[in-house]
């Protein structure tokens, strides 16, 4: 019974699952295995539906054909299905706490009132970025010594043919 209004910072929907696309190719730029699908299954269970009724991954060696983005968009279709207002290119620069309690947050647009906020960025954005210091749990200085994760450079290739002896 609430209404709910997504801000996602990026162009388009998905986050770290989000797609790449360029010259005729779509690149999944975030998970690559599906693992668990019964959460995915008892997610879309929760709103009367099924995984089928939104997208169907056919295992592919190493991916699957459709691309992991799939799930997004059926989350998308869902979420606006039960009249979830979604913008994009919203980048929450402050969750704004009056009397110890959230009331809203506040993009480069202006300020966006809430009777409940949910942060869905990651731990160490939110609380140092995000959140004013009197509400933060952690100092920069803990946050400074923590690795957050490795880093990697990829390469999204786009082939047009078939290629010889290729083993994936």
């Amino acid at each position: 019974g609430w209404q709910v209004t997504l801000l996602e910072k990026n162009a388009g929907p998905g986050g770290r699952a989000r797609v790449f696309e360029a010259q005729g190719f779509t690149f999944d730029m975030g998970p690559s295995w599906y693992w668990m699908p019964d959460v995915f299954e008892q997610y879309f269970a929760k709103f009367g539906k099924t995984v089928a009724d939104y997208y169907e991954l056919v295992r592919l060696d190493p991916s699957y054909q459709g691309g992991m983005h799939q799930i997004v968009r059926g989350m998308v279709a869902v979420a606006e299905e039960l009249g979830v207002k979604i913008e994009y290119s919203q980048e929450v620069q402050e969750i704004v706490v009056e009397n110890g309690r959230a009331t809203g947050v506040r993009t480069a647009s202006g300020f966006w009132p809430a009777d409940a906020v949910v942060a869905g960025a990651d731990y160490h954005h939110i609380e140092q970025q995000v959140l004013a210091s009197e509400y933060r749990h952690y100092s920069p200085e803990y946050w400074d010594s923590r690795t957050m994760a490795p880093s990697s450079l990829l390469f999204y290739l786009g082939v047009s043919r078939k290629l010889a002896n290729l083993q994936h």
